[in-house]
């Protein structure tokens, strides 16, 4: 077997099944690296749902969300697989928060659509809602749910259909960087690339760190449930939107930020605290949820959606890898540019997978790509880890 490529990716989650299915598709020999098999549960990308969204307090998402909902539809249209609804999505909180009030001005300066409304508003509109006297809600017509395994599928699917190789259960041991290729070492095989795709989610820092990149990278345990809810119906795309809630104070003081997505495929509705916030190693990663994260979750059921305090359906532990920022890394090597980094998604990134994969492609394909990705570079972060 010829063991030299156009191009090697590192990591299937969906940013790298994105960038192998762009870099396959544009005529380069891929082989990407998975060191579990395809769609696992270990690291950030597997599930039911995700949320995809234009509601951003930062205007440097705006582009990226555009061009993230054109990719997914072009996924789709070359698959044949319904990757991404549109169900409309709910932001609330104080009329006063910080963040509520940017979103909403970043929609306003971006001409999206949005309606601010009155918590009477939202519960005349979406009855399961319950908003405080001193909150606001802010909707969006445009938000949707992608189908998160389906989008992972699908992706690696076309880069094999387009030529692309993918090899399973198989963790790189070593990376050796030279003036304009790269070998990549597992346990039993040596390959060789004149470009690579570092994409590896919570395993990217000790990678990085053999490239002589010291990044703030940091895994974090987050929990998710799903719920059957006490009126199953009123949780279903087209009567529920996804909703985020803005700052959240609990009996500890500390600020939580909740989140749902309506049930898109049966199974059940699903629930979060973004950035829970606990620091794991991604190879011993507690994947049992908490008893008193799930009560923490119908304790604000009880407040905000009082229809949703039901016994829990199931429970699941994922990652994020978090930056200090919360902004994302995707840019080339400093020292070494047929070599592209997306790292640090730090729970937001899933939704822009699609885009993130065409930057990641165009950045060790041509040295560049069409979007303004000054806010996500390394260099904001990098020490020499040498």
């Amino acid at each position: 077997m010829d063991r030299h490529y156009d191009a090697i990716v590192i990591g299937l989650g969906v940013m790298g099944s994105s960038a192998a299915w762009r870099l396959a598709r544009n005529g380069q020999r891929v082989l990407a690296l998975e060191q579990f098999e395809l769609d696992h549960r270990n690291g950030s990308s597997y599930g039911s749902s995700r949320i995809i969204r234009y509601a951003y307090d930062h205007p440097a998402y705006i582009p990226l969300a555009h061009s993230a909902y054109t990719l997914w539809r072009e996924l789709e249209a070359e698959s044949g697989d319904q990757l991404l609804r549109i169900v409309g999505g709910l932001d609330f909180g104080a009329a006063d928060e910080d963040s509520l009030i940017a979103t909403r001005d970043v929609l306003a300066d971006s001409d999206m659509p949005y309606d601010w409304l009155t918590p009477a508003e939202v519960s005349a509109r979406f009855p399961q809602f319950r908003l405080d006297e001193h909150m606001m809600g802010l909707y969006q017509p445009d938000g949707g749910a992608l189908h998160a395994s389906r989008c992972v599928v699908a992706a690696a699917r076309m880069a094999l259909q387009h030529g692309a190789t993918l090899q399973t259960g198989a963790r790189v041991t070593a990376i050796e960087a030279h003036s304009d290729s790269v070998t990549v070492r597992t346990a039993d095989e040596s390959f060789s690339a004149a470009r690579l795709v570092i994409s590896a989610g919570g395993w990217s820092g000790p990678l990085l760190r053999t490239l002589g990149l010291e990044l703030p990278l940091q895994p974090t345990r987050e929990q998710l449930f799903f719920f059957d809810t006490q009126d199953p119906e009123a949780f279903l795309p087209g009567r529920m939107p996804y909703f985020r809630e803005h700052g959240s104070r609990h009996e500890l003081n500390s600020l939580l930020h909740f989140y749902g997505i309506p049930n898109i495929d049966g199974c059940g509705f699903k629930a979060s605290i973004h950035t829970n916030g606990e620091p794991t190693d991604p190879d011993n990663t507690l994947r049992s949820v908490d008893e008193s994260v799930c009560e923490t979750m119908r304790a604000f059921f009880r407040r905000h959606l009082p229809l949703a305090d039901s016994p829990l359906k199931t429970g699941r532990v994922c990652l994020y890898t978090m930056t200090p920022d919360e902004h994302f890394i995707m840019d080339r090597h400093p020292e070494h540019g047929h070599i592209a980094i997306g790292a640090g998604f730090s729970g937001h990134g899933f939704k822009f997978g699609a885009a993130i994969g065409k930057i990641l492609a165009d950045l060790v394909s041509r040295g560049e790509t069409d979007l303004d990705i000054s806010l996500f570079a390394l260099s904001r972060f990098a020490t020499n880890g040498n």
